[in-house]
């Protein structure tokens, strides 16, 4: 899954076994954005799944994951 919040011009790359990456300038930074793999159940149909950015994300910073826990 690939998203931006609002006037951002990076990009948030979501991945299903539990991280989501940056990539800026066409280049994808080595730390991750965050990381839940401790906490995701991934393959198939789980995993980390989705991403949205608060519409005032640029000045409270809040974002919702949606992912697959490991109790499933």
């Amino acid at each position: 899954f690939l998203t931006a919040p609002a006037g951002d011009a990076r990009l948030f790359v979501v991945e299903q076994p539990g991280r989501i990456r940056i990539v800026e300038n066409g280049v994808v930074l080595p730390t991750p954005f965050l990381d839940l793999t401790d906490r995701v159940s991934a393959g198939g149909e789980r995993g980390l799944l989705g991403l949205a950015f608060h519409p005032a994300y640029a000045t409270n910073g809040l974002l919702y994951v949606n992912y697959t826990d490991r109790r499933g």
